[in-house]
């Protein structure tokens, strides 16, 4: 299972296992399966001076069915991924359908209208959200709607769609504090495994931890890069280790002028509608350049 979320930089990430809890204590982390995941909404958020958080969202009337990527190699709770190659629709499409990943033709997706959707549990208070006019309906907010962090470490946050282009549906997440950013560059030595530590929690762990390190990536790219790149699932405990069974051969397809290491913390929840499944993400990110070692 994939959580289908984009991070700044390439696309984040990788369950490593089918990883399902509840709020009754533990890890909240239950994405979307790619093959019923029909969208959801995110908050994003930095530090208390990073000016708020970000909320947004659509929701489709059906699933992509793929998320254009695909595994080469796994070792643990982590795995290599690269592209998934472009498959022409042949014969071409025709009239308002799409050519979607699998080289077939269907309908194009469309955005939803789910009602007004309302987001509790903030320590600022409620905020509620109408989706945009016209034909593309994505839910976001402005700049210092939200607060961050949104939430008290372990508070939860509630999400309530009161439906409208499918039935009402609610999500629960949990505050939590964010991720200290980094300074140093990360040595990657060919050969050697890769150890990575963080700050965790201080409050009962709610979180997962997922890693991204794209090596491909040149200074500046601010979108999914074409390259491979690895993605490791953590428990958000402050260590764990990228194996060099999948480092050597990341190297090996090139290493640009600006690789990177991101560090996300989050709560996932999930829950069905007649589309397909929806998900909600709290989470919190950090960078760190990373240098290759000869």
């Amino acid at each position: 299972m994939r959580l289908r979320v984009v991070a700044l930089v390439f696309l984040a990430g990788c369950s490593g296992g089918n990883l399902t809890t509840t709020l009754n204590g533990g890890v909240l982390y239950s994405p979307c399966a790619e093959e019923t995941d029909v969208g959801g909404f995110s908050i994003d958020f930095s530090g208390p001076s990073a000016g708020g958080s970000v909320f947004y969202g659509t929701v489709a009337n059906r699933s992509l069915g793929s998320d254009y990527w695909r595994t080469l190699a796994s070792e643990g709770v982590c795995e290599l991924i690269t592209p998934d190659p472009a498959i022409a629709c042949d014969p071409p499409c025709t009239g308002a359908d799409g050519c979607y990943p699998d080289g077939t033709c269907a309908p194009d997706r469309i955005t939803l209208d789910v009602g007004i959707v309302e987001i509790s549990g903030l320590t600022s208070g409620s905020r509620s959200f109408e989706a945009y006019l016209g034909d593309y309906k994505a839910y976001e907010s402005n700049p210092g709607d939200l607060p961050s962090p949104p939430a008290a470490p372990g508070a939860v946050i509630s999400l309530r769609a009161a439906g409208g282009s499918s039935a009402p549906f609610t999500l629960d997440d949990r505050g939590f504090a964010p991720l200290s950013q980094t300074g140093a560059p990360l040595t990657v030595t060919p050969g050697q495994p890769l150890a990575l530590a963080w700050e965790p929690p201080s409050e009962p762990v709610t979180t997962r931890l997922l890693v991204h390190l794209v090596l491909a990536r040149d200074e500046g790219l601010l979108e999914g890069p074409s390259a491979d790149f690895i993605t490791c699932n953590l428990p958000d405990n402050g260590a764990g280790t990228i194996p060099a069974l999948l480092l050597d051969p990341l190297i090996d397809h090139g290493v640009g002028t600006g690789p990177l290491l991101q560090l996300e913390r989050l709560t996932v929840s999930s829950t069905q509608i007649a589309q397909g499944c929806v998900s909600f993400v709290v989470r919190t990110r950090s960078e760190q350049a990373v240098v290759v070692s000869p």
